[in-house]
């Protein structure tokens, strides 16, 4: 305990140290760690404004307590303090926490040593899962992700931004198509740039034999797994449309000045696809890459707090007689990993927006950033098919044995909590359905639009090579004839003819129509 109390000398240089939260509950009473909502924020859902519970900061072990709340016990009281009271729900959550935290909680919960050892390299844990008998542990690893807030922001205005297009195209008769379809370049202008920040973690939780009910959450330490940003559609404008908007467009404030747009974030902190941000592969030499390292690094701990993880867990834990506090650990433990699905939807929601912002741009008539464009798509492609590959061990391996595990935990007197379990289960096998399903299409539609920007610049390059060779059959005649006659020979009649010049542009232009009407034979021969 005297080691634990001083966890801040432990990770030196770091942004945040490890934590402990614990609560205590049953349907009359919930203690520990929990501070109840008392505001609500704004947030867009179905197509919408929407008002939410706010979740509160929590209070970890050891921290004073909230106005209105109780303080929770110390890492010392809480390691020597064993719940076992029936009918009530232990649940434990240490996040991000160092080696000395993970043999802490091993001893205290008298994990197996094969978990702890799990538990001391989770950062690089496959998805998977293990039932034990008896009183034993049984656990699973769940691949998290979180959007950032930059991300989340810049979404959910793009999503407001195209509720109000969409308006404006029905009062005015235009439609919009599927997503979008812009008649006018003024509306593509005014679209706002979307960010890609997408960080992940795996999360641990362990369960006990019903006459225990206790649950234990870990989280392992996050790092980013995408950072970038959709190009602005003013850098695409072809060079006539920048003279025009230059020239004629500009539009300026009453007082003279011409605001300029400020940007949240620049290109220059984005991250290509499989971009490393272990301590190991940065070179901390350099201060600029320190800096950018430690940047990132407070930026994801700041979109994955212990309250953005379990905040709809936490709002459920402030009600009374909610169906998570009236229901058994089991249901926790399903709760908790239905909550953190629903987060892949939102990530692919966020990259079809990007994917289709970045198809228009594409799509634009003598763009000059079509190479940028095109690397972003590739980026997208490369980062779906990551997430692809992490989700479906998950669907297909762990998932279908939960089931098996709940209903064979529970004593059979639990009747309503096994049905919870069972249509939490159900819903996470469709969020888990719907994004691999709409994943691989996006993935196709990547594969298609580089497919079609490859096409498209080798028909380029033919056109230029066709022009060439256009230019090069008028002259070819004209080269003929002039290496001809610049030949020194001493006895050339041609040289001394009255007319000679006009002879030698006669004669160039004859045998250019012959050399014509010989190719123009030829290719209509060849046609099918």
């Amino acid at each position: 305990g005297a080691l634990l109390s001083n966890s801040s000398d432990l990770l030196p240089g770091s942004a945040a140290t490890w934590q402990i939260y614990y609560y205590n509950y049953d349907g009359n009473s919930c203690e520990g760690s929990l501070v109840p909502s008392r505001k609500t924020v704004e947030k867009f859902s179905n197509n919408s404004w929407v008002e939410e519970p706010m979740v509160e900061i929590q209070m970890p072990c050891g921290a004073e307590a909230s106005p209105g709340c109780v303080a929770p016990l110390s890492l010392n009281e809480f390691f020597m303090k064993h719940v076992s009271e029936e009918n009530i729900t232990h649940w434990a959550h240490a996040h991000n926490p160092s080696q000395e935290c993970i043999l802490a909680l091993g001893q205290h919960y008298r994990l197996r040593v094969h978990s702890q050892c799990l538990l001391a390299r989770l950062e690089s844990a496959s998805p998977q899962v293990e039932y034990a008998d008896g009183l034993d542990w049984s656990s699973v690893v769940f691949p998290a992700v979180y959007v950032d807030k930059h991300a989340r922001r810049a979404h959910d205005e793009y999503l407001s931004w195209l509720r109000n297009e969409q308006t404006k195209a029905e009062k005015s008769g235009r439609n919009l198509g599927g997503q979008k379809k812009f008649k006018f370049r003024e509306d593509f202008r005014d679209e706002p740039r979307l960010h890609i920040g997408v960080v992940r973690l795996n999360l641990m939780i362990f369960w006990s034999a019903t006459s225990e009910t206790t649950v234990v959450s870990v989280a392992s330490a996050p790092k980013y797994f995408a950072k970038w940003s959709t190009p602005s559609s003013r850098l695409n404008d072809s060079m006539a449309t920048s003279i025009w908007s230059w020239c004629c467009c500009r539009r300026r404030a009453p007082k003279g000045y011409q605001p300029i747009p400020q940007e949240e974030s620049s290109d220059s902190d984005d991250l290509e696809a499989g971009t490393s941000l272990d301590e190991d592969t940065i070179d901390l030499d350099n201060q600029d890459a320190k800096f950018r390292f430690l940047q990132m690094q407070a930026q994801a701990e700041e979109c994955t707090r212990f309250e953005d993880t379990f905040g709809q867990v936490l709002v459920q834990l402030a009600q009374d007689n909610s169906v998570l506090r009236m229901g058994s650990y089991s249901q926790l433990v399903y709760r908790i990993l239905l909550n953190r699905s629903i987060d892949y939807l939102y990530v692919l929601s966020m990259y079809e927006a990007a994917i289709g912002n970045l198809e228009e741009q594409l799509a634009i008539k003598g763009g000059s950033n079509k190479a940028v464009l095109i690397n972003r798509v590739s980026t997208a492609k490369l980062e779906l098919e990551a997430m692809v590959r992490v989700v479906e061990p998950f669907f297909e391996n762990v998932l279908p044995k939960l089931p098996a595990l709940v209903s064979h935990n529970d004593d059979g007197k639990a009747i309503l909590p096994t049905r919870v379990c069972r249509h939490y289960k159900f819903d996470m096998q469709n969020n888990f359905d719907e994004f691999l399903r709409k994943a691989r299409t996006q993935i196709k539609l990547c594969d298609s639009l580089v497919a079609e920007y490859d096409r498209k610049s080798k028909d380029q390059v033919n056109s230029v090579l066709n022009y060439l060779t256009m230019v090069m059959f008028v002259i070819l005649p004209m080269q003929i004839l002039t290496g001809l006659y610049g030949m020194n020979f001493k006895h050339m009649p041609e040289l001394e003819w009255q007319y000679g010049y006009h002879y030698f542009f006669t004669l160039a232009a004859c045998v250019t129509a012959l050399t014509a009407g010989v190719v123009l034979c030829v290719y209509q021969a060849s046609l099918p």
